[in-house]
């Protein structure tokens, strides 16, 4: 019997052994992210479409456009520290040290508004 799916829900269903199956389920990921972010205006599902852009398109450059349009609209402190990373080493973009001290700063701040015990850091 083929394994399928984890015991955590993610891929319930998906035939890990099946190219194909594991194919279709991460192209539907990429559908799920983008209705989530573009029609949902959920902060998540745009990092999480970010994510996915990142590590299975391979595509820095819109990967980082969207990690930024996250930060800079919804203050989603996870993709300010995305933006902050890609700058600081110049993926997807220019390498800018300054730019990436602002991102850096402005997720954390935008982590301690959502959550005051996360970092007691001041900014």
């Amino acid at each position: 019997m083929a394994r399928q799916g984890s015991s955590a829900g993610v891929g319930a269903g998906v035939d890990l052994k099946d190219s194909e199956e594991v194919a279709d389920y991460i192209e539907n990921l990429g559908i799920e992210y983008r209705f989530g972010c573009y029609h949902e205006k959920d902060p998540k599902a745009c990092h999480l479409l970010g994510d996915y852009l990142e590590s299975i398109k391979k595509d820095f450059t819109k990967a980082l456009k969207l990690y930024s349009t996250n930060c800079d609209e919804y203050g989603h402190g996870h993709s300010c520290h995305k933006v902050a990373g890609y700058k600081w080493v110049g993926k997807g973009t220019a390498k800018d040290g300054d730019e990436a001290y602002e991102y850096f700063r402005k997720g954390l701040s935008s982590d301690r508004q959502n959550n005051p015990n996360h970092l007691n850091v001041p900014c």
